[in-house]
Protein backbone atom coordinates (compact mmCIF):
# COMPACT_ATOMS: atom_id res chain seq x y z
CA UNK A 1 0.00 0.00 0.00
CA UNK A 2 0.89 3.40 -1.19
CA UNK A 3 2.72 5.75 1.80
CA UNK A 4 0.42 8.13 0.76
CA UNK A 5 -2.81 6.21 1.30
CA UNK A 6 -1.85 5.03 4.81
CA UNK A 7 -1.41 9.16 5.34
CA UNK A 8 -5.01 9.68 4.09
CA UNK A 9 -6.84 7.33 5.79
CA UNK A 10 -5.28 7.79 9.29
CA UNK A 11 -5.67 11.49 8.69
CA UNK A 12 -9.51 10.66 7.99
CA UNK A 13 -9.38 9.11 11.11
CA UNK A 14 -7.79 11.47 13.06
CA UNK A 15 -10.71 13.76 11.98
CA UNK A 16 -13.69 11.82 12.49
CA UNK A 17 -12.39 11.13 15.76
CA UNK A 18 -12.07 14.68 16.24
CA UNK A 19 -15.33 15.66 14.76
CA UNK A 20 -17.02 12.82 17.26
CA UNK A 21 -15.07 13.69 20.19
CA UNK A 22 -16.30 17.78 19.69
CA UNK A 23 -19.77 16.48 18.80
CA UNK A 24 -20.13 14.69 22.20
CA UNK A 25 -18.53 17.73 24.02
CA UNK A 26 -21.18 20.02 22.45
CA UNK A 27 -24.22 17.31 23.82
CA UNK A 28 -22.70 17.29 27.14
CA UNK A 29 -22.56 20.90 27.87
CA UNK A 30 -26.18 21.60 26.18
CA UNK A 31 -27.48 18.52 28.75
CA UNK A 32 -25.70 20.07 31.49
CA UNK A 33 -26.74 23.60 30.65
CA UNK A 34 -30.37 22.38 30.18
CA UNK A 35 -29.56 20.82 33.91
CA UNK A 36 -28.84 23.93 35.55
CA UNK A 37 -31.17 26.46 33.43
CA UNK A 38 -33.95 23.59 35.07
CA UNK A 39 -32.36 23.91 38.58
CA UNK A 40 -32.10 27.89 38.51
CA UNK A 41 -36.07 28.02 37.74
CA UNK A 42 -38.21 27.97 40.90
CA UNK A 43 -41.35 26.35 40.78
CA UNK A 44 -44.29 28.18 42.41
CA UNK A 45 -44.88 27.67 46.01
CA UNK A 46 -41.93 26.24 46.48
CA UNK A 47 -41.29 27.30 49.85
CA UNK A 48 -44.34 24.87 51.62
CA UNK A 49 -42.86 22.24 50.53
CA UNK A 50 -41.52 21.31 53.64
CA UNK A 51 -44.38 22.82 55.62
CA UNK A 52 -46.16 19.82 57.80
CA UNK A 53 -49.17 19.20 55.55
CA UNK A 54 -51.56 19.94 59.25
CA UNK A 55 -50.42 23.48 59.69
CA UNK A 56 -50.42 24.01 55.73
CA UNK A 57 -54.07 22.70 55.98
CA UNK A 58 -54.88 25.06 58.60
CA UNK A 59 -53.89 28.06 56.39
CA UNK A 60 -55.50 27.14 53.43
CA UNK A 61 -58.76 25.18 54.53
CA UNK A 62 -61.13 28.28 54.40
CA UNK A 63 -59.78 29.54 51.23
CA UNK A 64 -61.79 28.88 47.91
CA UNK A 65 -61.62 25.62 46.59
CA UNK A 66 -60.15 26.55 43.02
CA UNK A 67 -57.13 28.64 45.21
CA UNK A 68 -56.97 24.96 47.60
CA UNK A 69 -56.81 23.57 44.07
CA UNK A 70 -54.13 25.38 42.44
CA UNK A 71 -51.78 24.99 45.51
CA UNK A 72 -52.20 21.12 45.82
CA UNK A 73 -51.28 20.94 42.37
CA UNK A 74 -48.27 22.24 43.09
CA UNK A 75 -47.18 20.17 45.96
CA UNK A 76 -45.92 16.53 46.10
CA UNK A 77 -48.42 14.28 45.53
CA UNK A 78 -48.07 12.43 48.84
CA UNK A 79 -48.05 16.26 50.90
CA UNK A 80 -51.09 16.65 48.38
CA UNK A 81 -53.08 13.71 49.55
CA UNK A 82 -52.58 14.59 53.22
CA UNK A 83 -54.11 17.98 52.86
CA UNK A 84 -56.69 17.03 50.70
CA UNK A 85 -57.71 14.03 52.91
CA UNK A 86 -57.82 16.15 56.03
CA UNK A 87 -60.57 18.63 54.54
CA UNK A 88 -64.11 18.58 55.31
CA UNK A 89 -65.53 15.93 52.96
CA UNK A 90 -68.00 18.08 50.98
CA UNK A 91 -65.04 19.97 50.10
CA UNK A 92 -62.70 17.30 49.01
CA UNK A 93 -64.83 15.83 45.97
CA UNK A 94 -65.10 19.83 45.02
CA UNK A 95 -61.21 20.58 45.07
CA UNK A 96 -60.08 17.12 43.52
CA UNK A 97 -62.67 18.46 40.29
CA UNK A 98 -61.33 21.58 40.04
CA UNK A 99 -57.67 20.21 39.91
CA UNK A 100 -58.77 17.45 37.62
CA UNK A 101 -60.39 20.04 35.17
CA UNK A 102 -57.14 22.46 35.49
CA UNK A 103 -55.75 23.60 33.00
CA UNK A 104 -53.83 27.19 32.59
CA UNK A 105 -53.32 29.79 35.34
CA UNK A 106 -52.32 33.08 35.09
CA UNK A 107 -48.70 33.78 36.40
CA UNK A 108 -49.90 37.23 37.55
CA UNK A 109 -52.52 35.12 39.91
CA UNK A 110 -49.85 32.18 41.06
CA UNK A 111 -47.71 35.10 42.23
CA UNK A 112 -50.34 36.62 43.97
CA UNK A 113 -51.96 33.78 45.63
CA UNK A 114 -47.73 32.79 46.43
CA UNK A 115 -47.07 35.86 47.72
CA UNK A 116 -50.07 35.57 50.32
CA UNK A 117 -49.93 32.63 51.51
CA UNK A 118 -46.14 32.86 51.88
CA UNK A 119 -47.11 36.04 54.41
CA UNK A 120 -49.43 33.93 56.29
CA UNK A 121 -46.75 31.26 56.80
CA UNK A 122 -43.72 33.11 57.07
CA UNK A 123 -43.64 32.89 60.65
CA UNK A 124 -44.62 29.43 60.91
CA UNK A 125 -41.81 27.87 58.25
CA UNK A 126 -39.26 30.04 59.80
CA UNK A 127 -40.07 28.92 63.25
CA UNK A 128 -37.65 25.67 64.82
CA UNK A 129 -39.75 23.83 66.66
CA UNK A 130 -38.00 21.73 69.83
CA UNK A 131 -39.33 18.80 71.45
CA UNK A 132 -40.10 19.68 75.26
CA UNK A 133 -41.88 17.14 77.56
CA UNK A 134 -42.06 14.13 77.79
CA UNK A 135 -40.96 10.84 79.57
CA UNK A 136 -37.07 12.33 80.09
CA UNK A 137 -38.97 15.37 81.38
CA UNK A 138 -40.76 14.51 83.88
CA UNK A 139 -38.31 12.10 85.20
CA UNK A 140 -36.09 15.23 85.96
CA UNK A 141 -38.96 16.69 87.70
CA UNK A 142 -39.48 13.62 89.75
CA UNK A 143 -36.24 13.04 90.38
CA UNK A 144 -36.02 16.74 91.90
CA UNK A 145 -39.41 17.14 94.06
CA UNK A 146 -39.44 15.94 97.57
CA UNK A 147 -40.24 12.19 98.31
CA UNK A 148 -44.08 13.30 99.16
CA UNK A 149 -44.82 14.81 95.81
CA UNK A 150 -43.50 11.91 94.46
CA UNK A 151 -45.64 9.64 95.46
CA UNK A 152 -49.04 11.56 95.46
CA UNK A 153 -47.72 12.06 91.73
CA UNK A 154 -47.33 8.68 90.97
CA UNK A 155 -50.13 7.23 92.77
CA UNK A 156 -52.40 9.59 91.14
CA UNK A 157 -50.67 8.48 87.61
CA UNK A 158 -50.77 4.30 88.67
CA UNK A 159 -54.92 5.24 88.80
CA UNK A 160 -55.77 7.60 86.15
CA UNK A 161 -52.74 6.50 83.67
CA UNK A 162 -50.83 3.09 85.13
CA UNK A 163 -49.07 2.75 81.62
CA UNK A 164 -47.41 5.93 81.93
CA UNK A 165 -46.59 5.25 85.27
CA UNK A 166 -44.82 2.33 84.03
CA UNK A 167 -42.95 3.84 81.41
CA UNK A 168 -42.03 7.11 84.18
CA UNK A 169 -40.44 3.83 86.54
CA UNK A 170 -38.82 1.81 83.43
CA UNK A 171 -36.60 5.05 82.98
CA UNK A 172 -36.54 6.28 86.43
CA UNK A 173 -33.93 4.59 88.76
CA UNK A 174 -35.60 5.86 91.65
CA UNK A 175 -38.97 4.93 91.35
CA UNK A 176 -38.50 1.45 89.21
CA UNK A 177 -39.47 -0.91 92.31
CA UNK A 178 -42.18 1.74 93.87
CA UNK A 179 -45.70 0.98 93.86
CA UNK A 180 -48.40 2.85 95.44
CA UNK A 181 -47.50 0.12 98.88
CA UNK A 182 -44.23 1.77 99.40
CA UNK A 183 -41.20 2.59 97.55
CA UNK A 184 -37.59 1.14 98.50
CA UNK A 185 -34.75 3.25 100.05
CA UNK A 186 -31.31 3.42 98.65
CA UNK A 187 -28.37 5.53 99.27
CA UNK A 188 -29.74 8.41 98.01
CA UNK A 189 -32.45 9.04 100.08
CA UNK A 190 -30.98 7.96 102.93
CA UNK A 191 -28.86 11.11 103.01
Amino acid sequence: MPRTAVYCGRRYRIRKKNFWKKHSETTRHRELLQKLTASLQVRPFEFIRKTDPAQLLNFIQDEHPQTIAMILSYLAPAQASQVLGALPPEKQADVAKRIATMDRTSPDVIKEVERVLERKLASLVNQDYTIVGGIDAIVGILNSVDRGTEKHIMESLEIEEPELADEIRKKDVRVRGYSSARRPCNSACAA
